[in-house]
């Protein structure tokens, strides 16, 4: 696993990192100088993401496969009804990030999330996966 995370201005990459070093990145996030953490699998191409600061932040999940990819926001699950869909702002020095507001994460969640993804298990069913694919392939 690679690991990418911000580091007062600059990316800091790391390669073959082991478990307790993604944890510790997760737990540093702060939206100013650490807005970003990225673990991606250099096998496949697959990454999971997550900006803004510990109690408010934003995780995103992209899997590839054959070639094409399927890119994800990751929230709670919602119990029962579907609420209608309301929009919130993660701030962090990356910009403004919009989400759902059920998509609004702490980085506890993302430690969770981050350790299925680094395990090479599907997300945990207390959370959902929202396709935003359409946003970042074009049309012909």
């Amino acid at each position: 696993m690679k690991l990418t995370f911000q580091s007062k201005f600059r990316a800091q990459i790391e390669h073959e990192v082991v478990w307790e070093r993604v944890e510790s990145a997760l737990e540093q996030i702060e939206p100013e100088f650490r807005c970003y953490v990225i673990l991606e699998d250099p096998s496949t191409g697959s990454y999971i993401q997550c900006a803004g600061g510990p109690n408010r932040l934003t995780v995103e999940l992209r899997k590839f496969k054959d070639e094409a990819f399927k890119h994800y926001v990751l929230g709670h699950a919602s119990s029962g009804r579907e609420p209608s869909i309301v929009w919130t702002e993660i701030l962090c020095s990356s910009g403004p990030i919009a989400v759902h507001v059920p998509e609004v994460l702490t980085s506890n969640d993302s430690v969770v999330l981050f350790k299925s993804f680094y395990d090479g298990s599907e997300i945990p069913i207390a959370y959902k996966a929202r396709n935003v694919t359409k946003f970042f392939t074009r049309r012909s």
